[in-house]
């Protein structure tokens, strides 16, 4: 039986601690921004206004969304180490690590189809100023482009 080195030890529950926080950030950070600050922006009475403040704070937050995605494949790469080390039962790898895998990767392409949709639809008016209904509810002034970024990346509806 292969035995783990000290720094392989230490790594993996640093790595879980990693994984855990980089989930947090942006569960919770998604979760409030469309159950409380899309619906919220109905009470700013100028459309382009809210979409300017959506997009300010959305852009404010990429940048801990960024950080947590960078923890999740941190403490994934670390993890991933120290169960290559690990004898495997069996041949080949389990299924729940290979599931984890592809978790990880499904977060990695989601959160950057996100942050690219989100850019994208920022850059549809003059300081983010695309007019909005809601957060994630285009007017008729809306661009049609920024309509359809906002259909594709805004699941939820306000």
């Amino acid at each position: 039986m292969a035995k783990l080195s000290r720094s392989q030890r230490r790594a993996i529950p640093i790595g879980q601690v990693a994984q855990d926080l980089g989930l947090a950030a942006p569960i919770g950070g998604n979760l409030f921004g469309r159950t409380a600050m899309h619906p919220g922006l109905s009470e700013i009475s100028d459309p382009q206004q809210r979409g300017k403040v959506l997009n300010r704070a959305w852009r404010r937050y990429g940048t801990v969304n960024s950080v947590a995605l960078a923890a999740i494949v941190g403490g994934w790469v670390t993890a991933r180490q120290a169960e290559t080390a690990l004898p495997l039962v069996g041949s080949g790898r389990p299924p729940l690590l290979r599931a984890k895998d592809v978790a990880v990767a499904g977060v990695v392409v989601t959160g950057l189809a996100s942050a690219t949709g989100g850019v994208g639809f920022a850059q549809q008016a003059p300081d983010g100023a695309v007019p909005m209904a809601t957060g994630s509810q285009p007017v008729p002034e809306t661009p049609d482009r920024a309509a359809a970024i906002k259909r594709i990346t805004g699941c939820w509806a306000d």
